[in-house]
């Protein structure tokens, strides 16, 4: 059995690109998940695995209050997920999205899981 196909069996490999936005800045109103989508290079979309966004809440002021809100939410941060077999591909996947970087909020991460027996 090859060095490959064993680390085709015992683990999948993540790759995530998170960006963060702050909650008084309009930032956020100019983005939208989809134009964040299209920031992906096309060699990675092939290992697309799916992508989310975090809510964060804001502080109550009194003229929320009075507006009859209890609680103010905005949108923390967009996540794109790409899930990849072997650790060479998504090395290709964490590596096409390093240009990412070049903004301070976003940040890309590499993750290693075991996988369950079942999943064999």
């Amino acid at each position: 059995m090859s060095n490959e196909s064993e680390n085709k069996t015992k683990y999948w490999y993540s790759v995530n690109a998170e960006k963060r936005f702050e909650y008084d800045s309009d930032d956020i109103h100019s983005y939208i998940l989809g134009s964040w989508e299209d920031k992906m290079p096309a060699s990675a979309m092939e290992y697309w695995g799916g992508h989310g966004q975090a809510f964060g809440f804001r502080k109550l002021t009194w003229k929320n209050i009075f507006k009859g809100r209890r609680k103010r939410t905005y949108i923390t941060s967009y996540d794109v997920s790409f899930y990849c077999d072997t650790l060479e591909e998504a090395t290709k996947v964490f590596e096409s999205l390093q240009y990412l970087t070049n903004d301070d909020r976003v940040t890309v991460r590499l993750n290693v899981y075991p996988k369950n027996e079942e999943e064999e």
